[in-house]
């Protein structure tokens, strides 16, 4: 069974996957769809400082929470690929449908 941590730590991915899908639909400025993804690489490029300038266990905290900040790039990335398929399948259907009204 999941503990609390577990869920917490999904929940978090669940919602950036979701938040970023959402951006990335609903919305047609560039920078803002980019904001989230610009959070994270900050973030995950801070602590991976910070990993290489502390020592001890404050460095293992350091490298969890670089390690965090990556994931949750990774699923923002993984939303703009879903956002990218998506949006291909429909240009795609679209211009099929041109051309079938066309010969007709």
């Amino acid at each position: 069974m999941l503990s609390a941590d577990n869920l917490i730590l999904i929940a978090c991915g669940l919602a950036t996957l979701f938040g970023q899908m959402t951006l990335c639909f609903f919305l047609r400025r560039l920078w803002v769809r980019l904001l989230p993804a610009g959070v994270f690489l900050s973030a995950a490029a801070g602590f991976g400082i910070f990993v290489l300038v502390t020592d001890g266990w404050t460095a293992v905290g350091c490298l969890l929470f670089a390690l965090l900040f990556l994931v949750l790039l990774g699923l923002c990335g993984l939303g703009w690929g879903i956002w990218g398929v998506v949006r291909g399948i429909s240009k795609f259907q679209k211009n099929t449908e041109k051309e079938e009204s066309r010969k007709e």
